[in-house]
C-alpha cells in the first residue's frame, strides 16, 4: 500500500488494520471505518527515511531541529 486512502480501503473492506496518528486519523476520517485511540502504549520514536546514499539537506535540517532542545 502507498497511500492511507489504500489503507483505508482494505481496512473498510475487512481485510486489514492501521495505526494511524490522531492528525491522520482526523484529516481522513470516514463514516465506514471507526479509529479507536490507543491509550495505554508507550511514546515510540518516529525516524526519517530517505534513499540509501542520497542524504538530502532538507532531511539533515529537520534531524538537526528535531534534536535541538525546545
Amino acid at each position: 500500500m502507498r497511500t492511507v486512502e489504500e489503507e483505508f480501503e482494505c481496512v473498510a473492506a475487512g481485510t486489514g488494520i492501521t495505526l494511524v496518528p490522531h492528525s491522520v486519523a482526523e484529516q481522513y476520517s470516514r463514516p465506514d471505518i471507526s479509529c479507536v485511540p490507543v491509550t495505554d502504549a508507550e511514546p515510540d520514536q518516529v525516524l526519517p527515511a530517505g534513499a540509501a546514499g542520497r542524504r538530502s539537506p532538507l532531511i539533515t535540517a529537520f534531524v538537526e531541529a528535531a534534536q535541538s532542545p525546545g
